[in-house]
């Protein structure tokens, strides 16, 4: 709600979760729309996801938000990087 940039993190290791994630339900929707993606591609992959929150972003708009717009992003063009470093 203030004026600053934020980045929230969480994360799940190989073996999953036993917690519940700091981030809360962001977390499991952004999830569930990489696993319904990755499904059908028929793939395992390990996955990093930035979500970056401006000024002026400050409606609690609820999960369905970043679900829909992770599904959007992964049904549209992509790039490829093969260093996380150019990512």
């Amino acid at each position: 709600m203030g004026g600053d940039v934020v980045l929230e993190l969480d994360y799940e290791g190989y073996r999953g979760r036993d917690d519940y994630p700091s981030i809360g339900g962001c977390y499991y929707a952004a999830r569930i729309a990489v696993l319904e993606a990755l499904r059908s591609m028929r793939r395992q992959a390990a996955v990093i996801l930035w979500r970056e929150i401006y000024p002026g972003f400050n409606l609690p708009i609820g999960v369905w938000w970043v679900r829909e717009n992770i599904r959007a992003m992964l049904n549209g063009p992509y790039e490829r990087f093969y260093e996380l470093s150019d990512a």
